[in-house]
């Protein structure tokens, strides 16, 4: 008793020491690079051969255009990734467009080669750590949103680079240049996507393990918080590019504080992913388009390996699934994004991200399975295990690569261009043509701003319409001839509607595509199907079947349709398509409400093809 007592007592007097999650084990190893630099050879080629080479539905059309012709972007801005986007621009290769694009070929390829050196870094294998790059490199999101200039993938990029020096410095923390650099690439991906943010939880963590250490070196901590403020400097291009009245100028930033409010996505409302009102799916929806984003191979991957982290590197396992939890499974729950439709594509792009976090324990699980299949026969050299394990990721790989091949490549992708060329050919001359969805304005945009195509065609963006009077005094500057009655639109205002602008240019044509802002336009007018767009007519303005279909034989033959079954399903290819089939869907109700029910049932099957509700039906 009195020995246990006294046992009892030197434990309680004894100091505390503080336990990590396990020892940080280091593996300096100077062939990693090389290792590194065949997978991201391999990505290079796999990008190069499948990368766009024109502008895409999406954001791609908008970066385009400002990176080439100046301006803002959208909330936040991004000016990270414009920057990057106009310096890539001066490449003496391919198209302008292409050179853009070659950012995110960049970014994805430098994101394979990152991850294995985190792997290796962590303890994996060679041969583990360059499966892990590869596994990347073929992975579907990883893959696509690394053909064409979006923000995701540069993002992917830089939080690989947070990642892979704050494993440095953590293994190493005499080695405070890596801390400093971690913070640097942070301020730097605060500059090109918010999503970034989901990493700070997990970088606390880190610190607050070693904080005895952080807080004995004040200068370390000042540096940090000054490499922060460096990386965010890229947006003090927002307010030089606001200055320059290009033609996408979003907001007008020209003070402190509307760079700031852009920075926070005001406009959209801060923790909103949109400003629009969406019929929502359920956060149950989205996690189930979050699970089943994980190709087989890498589930089993990354299974093992964070198994194997729990007893290797029990810091990093907490650290990337903090990280992967965050940015994945609960932002996609809270995200106000749609689930059926589009939906899932538009989500694929916020995935990027949590893939590209879990990808070191497919390192570390493919050096397990390695190591099991030596010690269980062991006259067994490492080459056989690895010969088997290497060819069965491979099998799994080229099968993944070969059934998402087609879906994927963007290399003939010139939809939307064509799309926006076939607008202007349906549009009478000095039309002025309202539309406020992005895959009809944002490739307009671009062909005016950049291929000098339709300058006689004002372009009304009824999204910035409504948004106040920055965009009307832009229109006014850029298209003097137009007649803007009001300062600020107002849909309950008869003096500051859809209606008063039409009204104020009397005898100028004016064309619709998609909805209008308000039902004014209908007061005394109605739409004509004329090509791809609706013209505004006056009501007592009468056009016969028979001119609706000279119409229609005429300009159906100017279109180039494109091809259903080479289409981006569930994309936002999606509503171009839609649009498509409008001319023949519309010239087929005429058809039977005039009795002539085989032309009508014809057209109707042409339209089918390119309708998605059609489609899904």
């Amino acid at each position: 008793m009195g020995r246990r007592q006294r046992r009892r007592s030197k434990s309680v007097d004894a100091p505390r020491q503080r336990v990590e999650p396990s020892p940080p084990l280091a593996i300096d190893d100077p062939i990693a690079p090389l290792i590194a630099a065949g997978v991201m050879l391999v990505a290079f080629a796999l990008y190069w051969l499948t990368a766009a080479r024109d502008i895409v539905v999406g954001d791609s059309a908008e970066f385009t255009t400002i990176a080439l012709s100046g301006g803002v972007a959208h909330p936040p801005g991004y000016p990270l990734l414009i920057l990057l986007a106009r310096l890539f621009s001066w490449l003496p290769v391919g198209a302008p467009a292409f050179r853009v694009n070659l950012v995110s070929v960049a970014a994805g390829i430098a994101t394979t080669g990152l991850v294995v050196l985190i792997a290796r870094r962590l303890g994996a294998s060679r041969f583990g750590a360059a499966i892990a790059g590869l596994m990347v490199a073929i992975h579907p999101l990883v893959w696509e949103w690394s053909l064409t200039i979006e923000a995701f993938e540069l993002n992917a990029a830089l939080a690989a680079a947070i990642v892979y020096f704050l494993v440095q410095w953590y293994q190493q923390p005499e080695r405070t240049h890596f801390l400093v650099l971690a913070a640097l690439f942070g301020g730097l991906a605060s500059s090109n996507h918010h999503t970034i943010v989901f990493l700070v939880p997990s970088i606390v963590l880190l610190l607050w393990w070693r904080r005895d250490w952080l807080l004995s070196r004040p200068a370390v901590l000042a540096a940090c918080v000054a490499a922060i403020a460096v990386g965010l400097l890229p947006y003090l291009y927002i307010l030089w590019a606001s200055r320059t009245d290009a033609v996408l100028n979003w907001g007008n930033v020209r003070t402190f504080g509307q760079l700031v409010n852009h920075f926070l996505r005001v406009d959209y409302g801060t923790f909103s992913m949109s400003a629009v009102a969406q019929k929502l799916g359920s956060p149950v929806e989205r996690l189930v388009i979050v699970t089943l984003s994980f190709t087989l191979l890498e589930a089993v991957l990354l299974a093992i390996g964070a198994v194997v982290a729990f007893a290797r590197a029990r810091w990093f396992l907490w650290f990337a699934l903090l990280a992967f939890v965050l940015a994945g499974p609960v932002f996609i729950a809270y995200a106000n994004m749609i689930t059926t439709g589009v939906g899932p594509w538009i989500i694929g792009h916020f995935l990027v991200l949590p893939h590209v976090l879990l990808a070191p324990f497919a390192g570390l699980g493919v050096t397990f399975l390695v190591e099991q299949l030596t010690q269980r026969v062991p006259s067994t050299k490492p080459v056989l295990p690895q010969t088997i394990i290497g060819l069965a990721c491979l099998t799994l790989g080229a099968i993944s690569v070969t059934r998402h091949y087609e879906r994927i490549n963007q290399r003939d992708n010139r939809l939307a261009s064509t799309f926006a060329e076939d607008i202007f050919a349906s549009l009478p001359p000095r039309t002025v043509l309202l539309a406020q969805e992005d895959v009809v304005v944002l490739p307009i945009t671009y062909l005016q701003a950049i291929e000098k195509q339709r300058a006689d065609v004002p372009l009304v963006m009824l999204g910035l319409l409504q948004g106040g009077e920055d965009y009307v005094s832009q229109l006014r500057r850029r298209h003097p001839d137009l007649v803007i009655p009001f300062n600020t639109y107002d849909r309950n205002s008869t003096s500051a509607n859809n209606k008063a602008l039409v009204d104020a240019n009397p005898g100028r044509q004016f064309a619709l595509i998609g909805a209008p802002l308000d039902s004014s336009l209908f007061q005394g007018n109605w739409t004509y199907q004329h090509g791809l767009v609706n013209l505004l007519l006056p009501l007592a303005t009468d056009v016969t079947l028979q001119q609706a279909e000279d119409d229609f034989k005429r300009l159906v033959t100017t279109l180039r349709l494109p091809e259903p079954e080479r289409v981006k399903w569930g994309t936002a290819e999606d509503r171009i398509l839609a649009i498509y089939a409008q001319p023949f869907l519309r010239l087929a109700r005429q058809y039977r409400r005039a009795g002539r029910v085989a032309a009508a049932d014809s057209l109707t099957t042409i339209g089918a093809r390119f309708d998605p509700a059609s489609r899904i039906r």
